[in-house]
């Protein structure tokens, strides 16, 4: 087994109870890793002179909430941001055929600001909207041709691109094939 340290903080008083109730801490997530920034000042206030130990320790245990409060406020803006992610990831991944498919669309559907979207989307994917789409529908058009599919037109419909000059520019762009090129590398490894 690793070692590991653990803290037993006790608190005699209303105010404490308040404070937890505020932060939503309760019996069942009452128990916090990675708090060794509070330490230094725990071991100050248990040290503090006789007469200061009560202000000390109050100071200390504020601190200590507020420290929690901020990572469990952290943690819950992730788990939303991450929700909202997943929602855009989700929706692009259901509309990719959809040859009206745009950014203006999907803030509709999701009820969001498209700088808002865009920017989150990007920060947590390392990719942009338009070209996660795009990754997406190429995805998609390499599985058709794999299955079997040989119009250029049909896969680029199919994949939500009306043009299929267009389709096979960005085909082309991402593979360094172009349509008919990777259907005939198919054909050779089959």
């Amino acid at each position: 087994m690793e070692n590991f340290t653990f803290y037993y903080i006790s608190y005699i008083g209303s105010r404490g109870n308040v404070i937890m109730e505020r932060l939503n801490i309760w019996r069942n997530n009452c128990i916090f890793h990675g708090c060794n920034s509070v330490l230094h000042n725990w071991e100050e206030g248990i040290q503090a002179r006789g007469d200061l130990t009560d202000i000390a320790s109050e100071a200390v245990l504020l601190y200590t909430f507020t420290y929690l409060g901020s990572r469990m406020k952290a943690k819950e803006t992730d788990i939303r941001t991450n929700d909202t992610v997943h929602r855009i990831k989700k929706y692009i991944d259901d509309n990719f055929s959809n040859p009206d498919f745009s950014c203006e669309m999907l803030c509709a559907a999701l009820n969001y600001n498209r700088k808002y979207i865009s920017s989150l989307f990007k920060r947590h994917m390392q990719v942009g909207i338009i070209d996660y789409l795009n990754t997406i529908r190429i995805q998609h058009a390499c599985t058709m041709m794999q299955q079997g599919f040989t119009s250029v037109t049909d896969i680029a419909n199919l994949c939500g691109y009306r043009d299929a000059q267009y389709f096979s520019r960005v085909f082309k762009e991402r593979l360094k094939l172009s349509p008919r090129s990777y259907m005939q590398e198919l054909d050779k490894n089959r």
